[in-house]
């Protein structure tokens, strides 16, 4: 049995993954999160909203949370870049053309990002 299984008998009762588990700022576990809801599920919106509540439920956001989430919003999109010579075909125009598109979108966040500070 593998050792990260949790049983009761024979029964699955839990799974502890470590795999992603670092100590840092909650703020970008957030970011990182929210990113997932904004690729993968089409009413992002809501979740995004429910998880924020969830997690205030808990412990509250910090007084600089927008500044730091507006931020994180930008390394969390900047970190796929470093495979980015892998992405779709190698024809050189599919790839200036998704170059040009992201360098537009992460110029946006980080003009976002700067003038919030």
């Amino acid at each position: 049995m593998p050792s990260f299984v949790i049983f009761d008998t024979n029964k699955v009762t839990g799974v502890v993954d470590w795999v992603w588990a670092w100590v840092g700022d909650p703020v970008y576990d957030f970011s990182r999160v929210v990113r997932g809801f904004e690729l993968n599920e089409p009413d992002a919106e809501t979740l995004i909203d429910s998880f924020a509540t969830g997690y205030e439920s808990v412990r509250a956001f910090p007084d600089d949370f927008d500044h730091r989430r507006k931020v994180y919003d930008v390394i969390v999109r900047l970190k796929p870049l470093n495979a980015f010579d892998e992405w779709g075909p190698k024809s050189g125009d599919r790839q200036e053309a998704v170059a040009t598109q992201v360098e537009e979108n992460m110029m946006e966040l980080i003009e976002r990002a700067h003038s919030s500070a």
